[in-house]
């Protein structure tokens, strides 16, 4: 039996994406935790090329409110689109086009498209770099700091930083709860 996330997830994944119209593919809004309860969070929700995406303490704001959005040509591949910025979840070196560029590469909001793989298990998902097969990693915020990076490491199946979780905010084009 498919989980509710999963119907979530075959229900965007069946969905066209126009560039002209994204509202149409978009059915709900998600924000994504990480091993230590922070949210991916645009930074301020700048919607500037390559501004930080932090990992930071739960807010109610659309800096912490993702989108995923896939397209009948890449089904099982995502872009991450932040909600109050309408900037895709991209790195700072995505734009380098060269494999092997971008271990360690910060996470940044981006008008440049970035496809994610999306991997489910038991205990969370894992987002990977579709172009250079590395992971989504939040690293741990210091003692009395809100907020922490986020960066492309070599994935690890044992790493609980490249472990996020999903959480249905809202449905933002069909009608309905999540």
């Amino acid at each position: 039996m498919l989980s509710k996330l999963s119907w979530c997830l075959l229900a965007i994944a069946t969905s066209a994406v126009s560039a002209v119209n994204l509202s149409t593919s978009i059915t709900y809004a998600f924000t994504i935790s990480d091993f230590q309860g922070h949210m991916l969070d645009l930074t301020n929700g700048n919607n500037h090329q390559l501004t930080p995406v932090q990992s930071f303490t739960p807010a109610n704001t659309t800096n912490q409110q993702w989108a995923l959005i896939s397209t009948q040509d890449a089904r099982q591949l995502w872009e991450l689109f932040n909600l109050g910025s309408n900037t895709i979840m991209s790195h700072t070196t995505a734009m380098l086009k060269r494999k092997g560029t971008a271990i360690h590469a910060q996470i940044v909001g981006s008008n440049e498209t970035l496809f994610w793989r999306l991997d489910n298990s038991p205990e969370g998902s894992r987002f990977t770099d579709a172009s250079t097969g590395l992971a989504l990693t939040a690293w741990s915020a210091e003692e009395g700091y809100p907020s922490s990076p986020l960066t492309l490491e070599y994935a690890s199946g044992e790493n609980k930083r490249q472990i996020f979780h999903l959480h249905c905010m809202k449905a933002l084009s069909i009608p309905g709860d999540c």
